[in-house]
C-alpha cells in the first residue's frame, strides 16, 4: 500500500466564497470532487497536475467536462500552460517544508 501523506487544511473551507458559489452551482458532488483533487495534487512533486481533465474524470469517475468546470470556473485553481495547481495548497506544503527543515 501506498504511503499516505499529511496536509492541513481550513475546517471552514465550506465557508470560503469561492467554494460557495461552486457548491451553488455543483452541490456537494463538487465539493467532495474539489477535495479529491487537492489530495491528488498533494500527492504529486510539485503539487501540480496536467489538465488532462478525461483522465482525471475517468478516475473520479466522473465526466471531463465536471472536472473542466471545477477546475477553471471557480477562481479554486491557479492554471499556467496545460497545468493547474492549488496556491493554498502550496503555500500550506511550503511551511510544512519549513517545519520539516527547521526540525532537522
Amino acid at each position: 500500500m501506498k504511503e499516505a501523506y499529511y496536509f492541513s487544511h481550513d475546517a471552514n473551507a465550506q465557508h470560503d466564497p469561492k467554494v460557495i458559489k461552486m457548491l451553488s452551482k455543483m452541490g456537494w458532488e463538487g465539493y467532495g470532487l474539489y477535495w479529491a483533487l487537492i489530495e491528488r495534487l498533494r500527492n504529486e512533486p510539485e503539487y501540480v497536475l496536467q489538465t488532462d481533465y478525461a483522465c482525471i474524470g475517468y478516475a473520479l469517475r466522473v465526466t471531463g467536462d465536471t472536472i473542466k468546470q471545477l477546475v477553471e470556473d471557480y477562481d479554486l485553481f491557479e492554471m499556467y500552460d496545460d497545468c493547474f495547481y492549488s496556491e493554498s495548497l502550496h503555500q500550506r506544503m511550503l511551511m510544512k517544508e519549513e517545519r520539516s527543515q527547521k526540525a532537522r
